[in-house]
């Protein structure tokens, strides 16, 4: 069924359509947002990961360093195939 409306009734219908659709985009935007932040922690998560499932093994060890910093170990003589 179709509504015979004045220029008012399809401007306010516009303006809802319009209201509509950048809330959705705004819903869609930080829905997604999550996925595309990248952190040192995540990468090496998904790097053992794709070790482990190749059947690689390595030995990594945090450690502190002399200037108090975190940092990484990664002995190459406990690398290799399980």
């Amino acid at each position: 069924m179709v509504r015979q409306v004045g220029i008012a009734g399809a401007v306010d219908e516009i303006t809802e359509v319009e209201e509509l659709s950048r809330q959705t985009l705004a819903d869609v935007r930080a829905a997604v947002s999550g996925y595309r932040e990248v952190t040192l922690a995540g990468e090496l998560a998904c790097g053992r990961e794709l070790l482990r499932a190749a059947g690689i093994r390595r030995g990594c060890h945090r450690r502190r360093t002399p200037s108090g910093l975190n940092g990484w170990s990664c002995s190459g003589g406990s690398c290799g195939r399980d």
